[in-house]
């Protein structure tokens, strides 16, 4: 394993942890040996695949090309254009620097970059569609880094440093609103419990005046069969 852990693909750890070791070892190397940091580039995008036909339960041959496997998965519409796009470019420069010993720091850490977002589309897509990520975070800058490089770096940091600010909003506005949620649910507890008491009131209320009417009616009885008047014990029932 590589002496500091991936954080930009911590969140593969339970889909994946080999992914997340690979990682980790490419960022080590982005600036220091960009050419093992291209080849660690590859095997990322080759398992993202292979974890891509697995999600599906499809079968892989063990002879099938990296570039044919992808090609499949573009035709059964498992993959968008942009990730097929991205996944032969992260094959593709994996293998010259396999094959030509090729490859600069720009290339490295655009490629890690590269695999970071395919990462994230995949977790989305089949693990979490609701998953918040945090932008990705260039390794450290190194000390002989060109003007190009490290302008790329401090955009790549302040993206960063952005994303990690939009994350903290959106923490607190989801407690706000399981806050809220928890508030609204008291008040909607507290109102059908008035609302309960207010039907029983009422009830004994009816239970009351249905008495008065059964007494009304009895001295009504009671005068048509007497011929007396009953009019202020009618008042006084009423």
């Amino acid at each position: 394993m590589p002496a500091t852990p991936s954080l930009n693909f911590k969140f593969l750890s339970k889909v994946n942890s080999v992914i997340v070791d690979l990682a980790g070892f490419a960022e080590l190397y982005a600036f220091t040996d960009p050419n093992s940091a291209l080849v660690k580039t590859r095997q990322i995008g080759e398992l993202l695949v292979k974890q891509i036909y697995a999600k599906q339960g499809r079968v892989l041959d063990p002879e099938s090309r990296q570039v044919d496997l992808i090609n499949d998965l573009w035709k059964m519409r498992l993959v968008p254009d942009r990730i097929s796009q991205m996944l032969h470019e992260v094959g593709k420069k994996g293998n010259d620097a396999v094959h030509e010993i090729h490859g600069d720091r720009s290339e490295a850490l655009y490629h890690l970059r590269t695999v970071h977002r395919i990462a994230v589309w995949l977790y989305k897509s089949f693990y979490d569609s609701h998953f918040k990520h945090a932008a990705f975070s260039p390794p450290p800058e190194p000390v002989d880094a060109s003007e190009a490089l490290k302008e790329e770096l401090n955009r790549l940091q302040t993206e960063f440093a952005k994303n990690e600010i939009v994350r903290q909003e959106l923490a607190e506005n989801v407690a706000n609103e399981a806050e809220l949620r928890l508030k609204a649910q008291n008040d909607a507890k507290k109102a059908y419990e008035e609302l309960e008491t207010a039907i029983q009131l009422g009830e004994e209320d009816n239970a009351r005046l249905s008495a008065k009417i059964e007494e009304y009616e009895a001295l009504l009885v009671a005068e048509s069969k007497s011929g007396y008047d009953t009019t202020a014990q009618v008042e006084t029932a009423i």
